[in-house]
């Protein structure tokens, strides 16, 4: 986990700062879509502070219900590629000028995720260094693990309530040994709590059959 990055193979930075003025021109007024443009601004800027809108890292969370949400709400794995590429299919839908030629001669593989339809997986990251973690903002995250620590010990009812809003920000790649691999199937959707089943993904099986 963490060795490849598809924020910088899709060079998706320049990409939405691209898509961004057609975005801002076309969708703006469209009830739709307004509600996730300030997020979808903020992430052009690559904004941080009470809300993280910094991306091209592997984020980990202690609460398995914002992992769950993240994996299913976010279609494309990545939270700007989901906005970006749910702005696009839009914009190419009304044909608007410039982006079936210009930005697609200059960001071809981010146009071929329109094709795909992915399953949401959830990874488990089991003793995972704590050299490893940063903070969401990037700092030190002794002091956050340590609350997280006592909060486990004292209020484990509101771990994974609390945990929410603790998350963090991975520092280097996992080893594949130290993660376990699960396919989600929702059964209700919640945006904070879903109802959902976990299928083992067993990475030894599919290593044999391939």
């Amino acid at each position: 986990m963490g060795g490849v990055n598809p924020i910088l193979e899709l060079d998706a930075y320049n990409f939405v700062k691209d898509l961004w003025p057609h975005v801002k021109a076309h969708l703006s007024d469209d009830s739709n879509f307004n509600a996730r443009i300030g997020s979808f601004s903020r992430m052009v800027r690559q904004t941080t502070g009470p809300m993280n809108f910094q991306h091209g890292d592997t984020y980990l969370s202690p609460a398995r219900s914002t992992a769950i949400r993240y994996a299913s709400n976010k279609r494309y794995g990545s939270e700007i590629l989901t906005y970006a590429l749910g702005f696009l299919e839009e914009l190419v839908r009304r044909d608007v000028e410039g982006i079936r030629n210009v930005l697609y001669r200059k960001y071809p593989q981010v146009f071929s995720l329109l094709d795909i339809s992915p399953s949401p997986i959830l990874i488990e990251v089991i003793d995972c260094p704590l050299d490893f973690l940063r903070t969401e903002a990037g700092d030190d995250a002794e002091f956050q693990i340590v609350e997280l620590m006592e909060l486990w010990n004292e209020k484990r009812d509101l771990f994974e309530v609390v945990g929410q809003q603790k998350n963090f920000r991975l520092s280097r790649p996992v080893p594949i040994e130290k993660m376990k691999f699960w396919m989600l199937n929702v059964l209700k959707w919640d945006p904070f709590f879903p109802e959902y089943q976990m299928i083992r993904i067993d990475l030894n099986d599919m290593r044999s059959s391939s």
